[in-house]
C-alpha cells in the first residue's frame, strides 16, 4: 500500500543500545548520522524529564519522535514500571502535544517503544497503555497464521504482525502483515 508520509526532521531518543550500534543500524537504512541533519539523535534521557523532550521538540520541531526504549528512558526514576506514577509523563506528553502554550510543544507523532512482559502483554501497570493512544504490538505470526499467510504468497518466517491492540482512532484489533525480502526491503 500506498502511505503518504509527510517530510520532516525526525527526533530518535535512545539509550538502549550503544551508539555505534545505532549508528550501524542507520547506515544500514541509508542515514548518515553525521550528514543527515533531518535525523537528530539523543542520548541520555529520562522519561520524567518532561521539560527536556519539550524543549526538543520545539527547538527541532520534529514530525516524529522514536523514544528507544521506555524501559531504557526510566532507569533513573524513583518509580517502577508497576506504580500508577510511572505513568505521569504519558499523560503530560500526549496532554501537551501540539498545545500551544508555554509548556507545550508542536504537534508531532511520538513513537515508545517498550518490550512485553513474560506473558506476552504490555509491561507496566494498565495506566501506561491508557495514556498513550494507540497501542500496537508486534510478533512472529502464530501456527495458526502460518498455512493463510502461505496461502498468500508470504513467507511466515520472513514475517511480523502488527496488532493495534488499543486506539482512540477507532482501529483496535486491526492487524497488519510486514514482510522483508531477500533485499531487506520492507512491505506490509
Amino acid at each position: 500500500i500506498e502511505v503518504e508520509v509527510e517530510k520532516g526532521n525526525v527526533l530518535w531518543i535512545q539509550n538502549d543500545q550503544s551508539l555505534s550500534k545505532l549508528i550501524q543500524d542507520c547506515e544500514n537504512q541509508g542515514i548518515d548520522v553525521q550528514r543527515d541533519t533531518w535525523f537528530i539523535v539523543k542520548r541520555g534521557f529520562q522519561l520524567n524529564h518532561t521539560h527536556q523532550l519539550s524543549e526538543w521538540v520545539r527547538e527541532y520541531k520534529p514530525v516524529l519522535v522514536i523514544v528507544d526504549s521506555v524501559t531504557s528512558c526510566s532507569t533513573k526514576m524513583q518509580v517502577e514500571e508497576k506504580d500508577s506514577a510511572f505513568a505521569a509523563p504519558f499523560y503530560h506528553y500526549s496532554e501537551k502535544n501540539g498545545d500551544p502554550g508555554p509548556e507545550g510543544f508542536p504537534a508531532t507523532t511520538i513513537i515508545w517503544i517498550h518490550h512485553d512482559n513474560a506473558a506476552g502483554d504490555a509491561r507496566g501497570n494498565r495506566l501506561l497503555v491508557a495514556g498513550i493512544d494507540e497501542q500496537w504490538h508486534l510478533r512472529k505470526p502464530n501456527e495458526t497464521e502460518h498455512g493463510p499467510l502461505q496461502g498468500q504468497g508470504h513467507k511466515p518466517a520472513q514475517c511480523r504482525m502488527v496488532q493495534i491492540k488499543k486506539s482512540r482512532l477507532g482501529r483496535e484489533g486491526d492487524l497488519l502483515v510486514v514482510e522483508r525480502d531477500a533485499n531487506y526491503e520492507y512491505s506490509v
